[in-house]
């Protein structure tokens, strides 16, 4: 953490004059992107990424995401077979299933830092991917010369998301019949989306800055007819879909019209339905599974090695060692503490138990339940937090403190698009994300020539 360190001490050596100047930087991100999380806070000076830190972590985010298509058949054979073995909701199924033509593939990587290093959290393979909006952070750090200078000093940058993903989907919409301006619906599930308005409306907002119609919309609000995708009288060449797998279940047929305008290439779908599955947890235990089996390349195998944590399905009637599953009775002779319970399907959090921070009896009994569900869990290390000493506003004075970052690397398309980062403070283990109220920022590293 060297360019934190240094970012510490270029403060400390400002003082007093630093505190003054950060406490009006904060304010004005408040002002300005304090709306897009309103339980998050938000991160006064960015968090800097070492060189070869960063290096790190986009090598892990295009190996990993480039081969997650693959792990259906390396694992199980062929999609079918993996889509009954991992028990995919039936009404989830088809949208998995279908083969989309035209999409760009949106992805965030999330990393933890542990004592060792860095370590994979997840992979987010979706539209509904927070910190797209990152951007408006850093344009408003970026007009604070106490900060900036230091940034520029150390030749610090960071990528705007949608910058890329727009420039992206503007090549897609080559071969579509477009009369004007193509156009682009940031589209939420009915009812769920309330939460992500603002955050939702500055995408819509970028979107129309880089040459697109937007609109803001839900799932029920468009039609499929005569071969194109319609909200109103407008067509729709493009779908952000902000709505998750996890949504559909409660009215798949409402979200039909999304699906076959996608399949038949009447649409540009931001990451594909089966992204975003083949993404899910359970890709973490295919993936240990794949390199026990001596089924990875090389490469693939020693980033699963050293950034993924151990994973595997929950089966509540026992399975073998060596396949991706691991029962109750094989499971009980673990130290619950550390182990953490996930869905394989979900989102912010939802239904994670972290046995660090629950008591046995609660743990197994949630273990229990989990394996007599229809939805498929996974039993995940944990990855034990690595605090990192950043500063901060306390009471008007600059503090450092132990911070756990969780940092978010996006790509679009494979290619690499920006850093987000959220924070929870303290050492103490915990769920770290916004409707946590982790703080969130920028993250910037070296620029690479």
């Amino acid at each position: 953490m060297r360019l934190n360190a240094a970012l510490v001490d270029y403060l400390a050596a400002c003082r007093p004059a630093a505190a003054p100047v950060l406490q009006d930087l904060s304010a004005e991100l408040q002002k300005v992107v304090g709306a897009y999380f309103p339980s998050a806070g938000v991160a006064t000076v960015p968090f800097l990424v070492d060189a070869d830190d960063h290096a790190q972590m986009c090598r892990g985010t295009d190996v990993l995401t480039a081969g997650l298509a693959a792990l259906p058949r390396l694992v199980f054979g062929d999609l079918e077979t993996a889509v009954r073995e991992l028990r995919v909701q039936q009404a989830i199924a088809p949208f998995v299933e279908e083969d989309i033509p035209l999409s760009v593939r949106l992805a965030r990587s999330d990393f933890l830092h542990e004592p060792a290093g860095w370590r994979m959290g997840e992979i987010n393979l979706t539209g509904g991917a927070g910190g797209l909006i990152v951007e408006d952070y850093d344009d408003v750090v970026r007009r604070y010369p106490l900060v900036a200078d230091f940034l520029a000093e150390h030749r610090l940058s960071n990528v705007s998301p949608l910058s890329m993903l727009a420039g992206a989907a503007t090549e897609r919409c080559a071969g579509l019949a477009i009369d004007d301006r193509p156009a682009v619906a940031v589209m939420d599930w009915q009812g769920v989306g309330d939460a992500q308005e603002a955050e939702q409306r500055r995408i819509a907002d970028f979107y129309q800055a880089h040459g697109f119609d937007a609109v803001l919309c839900h799932h029920r609000e468009v039609r499929y007819r005569d071969g194109r995708l319609w909200h109103g009288r407008r067509p729709i060449h493009v779908v952000h879909r902000a709505f998750l797998l996890e949504d559909i279940p409660t009215d798949p047929a409402s979200a039909m019209p999304v699906l076959e305008a996608a399949a038949d290439g009447a649409t540009v779908l931001i990451s594909t339905f089966r992204d975003e599955w083949l993404a899910g947890k359970a890709a973490f235990a295919m993936l240990h599974d794949a390199r026990r089996r001596g089924l990875l390349d090389p490469e693939a195998s020693e980033v699963v090695a050293s950034l993924v944590p151990p994973t595997w399905l929950l089966d509540g009637e026992g399975a073998g060692r060596h396949g991706p599953c691991l029962g109750l009775d094989e499971l009980r002779g673990r130290d619950h503490g550390e182990l953490v319970l996930k869905p394989t399907i979900g989102s912010s959090g939802a239904g994670v138990v972290l046995g660090v921070s629950t008591p046995a009896r609660v743990f197994w009994s949630s273990a229990e339940q989990a394996a007599r569900e229809d939805r498929t869990h996974v039993v995940q290390d944990l990855i034990v937090p690595g605090p990192v000493l950043f500063p901060s506003l306390d009471e008007g004075r600059v503090a450092v403190s132990p911070w756990q970052p969780v940092v978010g690397i996006f790509q679009v398309d494979g290619k690499y698009a920006g850093m987000w980062v959220r924070m929870r403070s303290g050492a103490a283990p915990g769920i770290i994300g916004v409707r946590f109220r982790a703080s969130w920022g920028g993250g910037w590293a070296p620029a690479v020539a």
